[in-house]
């Protein structure tokens, strides 16, 4: 993976000047990613893959940039940028769902609340095991992330933790998926905009999935 954060910073330093020479602001966005992803290729080529799968990728270089915007290096429309980009270039790759795994539910998104809590066709529900900095709030980087992965009216798929089906205050708890192979709490973890709480660890059905390793059991 990228090993010195500071070339993308010198990248980026670099484009900005450019753009207050005379490229529109409009641009800048576009100069940013540029600037992020001049460096990725080589992380990804190294092996920076999420899992062994290869339709799933989420380059070592990902919570780096996030970094950056959750420090105010960067903007949100050039950090949203910067991640759409890297989608469509499948330089970060999600994956599709199993639709054949029977729990698995498909609904609607109908609302965004933040990184760990979403609607699904007008349910409210929290993810199970994942925590977010500052929830509840809806312009946070972790609620930016939600959106932009499972808008309102995109497909969703919600299995619910059939050891903890509600929280106390009363929303179902499930891991989701935004049309993805990962889940979104899984996402906002690889991203750092998450975390496992462990104090749920033995309360939920997910104790023992792989991507609770680490935080909920070791082996």
């Amino acid at each position: 993976m990228l090993q010195n954060p500071a070339k993308i910073r010198e990248y980026a330093a670099h484009l900005r000047y450019v753009s207050s020479c005379g490229v529109s602001a409009c641009t800048k966005p576009t100069l940013i990613v540029m600037a992020m992803v001049l460096a990725l290729p080589v992380a990804v080529g190294l092996g920076a893959d999420y899992t062994d799968d290869e339709n799933v990728a989420i380059p070592n270089t990902v919570p780096i940039l996030t970094e950056y915007f959750t420090t105010g290096q960067i903007t949100e429309a050039e950090w949203v940028t910067a991640i759409r980009y890297m989608i469509d270039e499948e330089i970060i790759r999600l994956g599709k769902p199993d639709l054949a795994d029977p729990e698995l539910v498909t609904g609607t998104v109908t609302k965004n609340i933040d990184g760990n809590t979403i609607d699904i066709d007008g349910t409210r529900i929290c993810l199970s095991l994942v925590d977010v900095e500052d929830s509840g709030n809806k312009t946070a980087p972790h609620a930016v992330l939600a959106k932009l992965l499972c808008p309102v009216e995109s497909p969703a798929q919600d299995d619910i933790d059939d050891l903890q089906v509600q929280d106390k205050y009363g929303r179902t708890v499930a891991v989701v998926y935004c049309d993805t192979a990962i889940s979104l709490g899984e996402i906002m973890i690889e991203f750092g905009l998450g975390w496992i709480n462990e104090w749920y660890c033995d309360r939920s059905e997910f104790e023992r999935a792989a991507w609770t390793k680490g935080a909920c059991w070791w082996g």
